[in-house]
């Protein structure tokens, strides 16, 4: 086991309510899936801002009680935002400096239930937000998505 891996073990003693997380590219990590299981006790996280190194790093699952997500420097797949969709207290999301693949991000009406603000900065693959609205949303933010063709409806 990995440094990494034994420090997330020991966190599980502390309910951790806040996190702020710079990922190494995953060569350094070992075992990316021991790290995302234990992430996914720590049922007291709250806020979680993942630094990634733009690797597609978010293979695992997130605890449920997820209200604040940020997001920046890491390639997400649909797959991905599918995760991050069924998040059920996800009220803000923060998305920055990410490459997404495909250039679209797809938002169906059964996603997202409580998200109430959304953020997209810096994404310079993003051409496209597709799908429904997302029921609570009451913010958006876009700055610098520069081949986004986006129409406010």
């Amino acid at each position: 086991e990995g440094l990494l891996e034994n420090d997330l073990q020991k966190t599980q003693l502390i309910p951790i309510q806040k996190l702020k997380l710079k990922i190494p590219p995953l060569r350094n990590l070992g075992n990316v899936e021991k790290i995302w299981s234990a992430m996914a006790t720590w049922n007291h996280l709250e806020s979680l801002h993942l630094l990634g190194s733009n690797e597609e790093i978010l293979t695992g699952r997130f605890s449920l009680n997820i209200k604040q997500l940020t997001l920046c420097q890491i390639n997400i797949s649909s797959e991905t935002m599918t995760i991050l969709a069924q998040l059920p207290n996800l009220t803000l999301l923060r998305l920055r400096e990410l490459s997404i693949k495909g250039g679209a991000l797809t938002f169906n009406g059964n996603d997202f239930k409580c998200l109430a603000y959304l953020e997209l900065v810096s994404l310079g693959d993003l051409k496209e937000l597709k799908g429904d609205r997302v029921p609570q949303l009451a913010g958006l933010r876009i700055l610098h998505c520069d081949h986004l063709n986006y129409q406010e409806t």
